[in-house]
């Protein structure tokens, strides 16, 4: 299984005993904003010394499901209920408050479901998380997080019959680094590269 991580094999990744004696499965998972450590818990509390040091191909090798977080941003955290659940990946604001958003289309389906918060003047809302947009039959369209308000990161697109459409690095805004483009048949058509922003 190839390394999926843009960080060095070798990299420090902070963990517990529990998830390196096998007693249980990772359930929490932090890349914390300040210093872009990785952290990789089995979401129960813990005293200093259950804390372990170790690095992150040891983790992604005790668990590689660990690997669908490769693009979750610096000050992100991701839970799940169970080690075979869906992750669920969130970004608290200054004051800890996010506002889940689900827009629907004219006909009742789901269209848009992504996180906000209000701006400091409590005038306005601004996109800031996880992004999601559908199709009318349940596919997705596109995802991605938002940092105030502007594309960040890695997004992907779809096609209507649900195979990539593009996939890319938002900074700010605007795309940067090679983009890649398919057809409807998940082939890839075209690369792009944009200057850095």
């Amino acid at each position: 299984m190839t390394f999926p991580f843009a960080d060095a094999p070798n990299t420090a990744a902070l963990t517990c005993c529990h998830v390196m004696e096998g007693q249980k499965p990772i359930l929490y998972v932090s890349h914390d904003e300040d210093d872009g450590m990785w952290q990789f818990l089995c979401g129960g509390q813990h005293e200093t010394s259950e804390g372990r040091l170790v690095s992150l191909h040891e983790i992604f090798v005790q668990d590689p499901s660990v690997g669908e977080l490769v693009y979750m941003p610096c000050g992100y955290h991701a839970e799940r209920e169970a080690a075979d659940a869906p992750w669920r990946i969130q970004k608290k604001d200054i004051e800890g408050v996010l506002h889940m958003a689900e827009i629907p289309h004219e006909t009742g389906e789901l269209r848009f479901r992504y996180t906000r918060r209000l701006s400091p003047d409590g005038t306005k809302w601004i996109r800031d998380g996880r992004f999601e947009e559908y199709c009318q039959n349940g596919n997705l369209v596109s995802e991605g997080y938002y940092e105030d308000g502007f594309e960040e990161g890695y997004w992907k697109d779809y096609h209507d019959n649900g195979n990539i459409a593009a996939e890319g690095v938002y900074s700010c805004g605007k795309e940067v680094g090679t983009w890649r483009f398919y057809d409807e048949q998940g082939r890839l058509e075209e690369e792009e590269t944009y200057g850095d922003a």
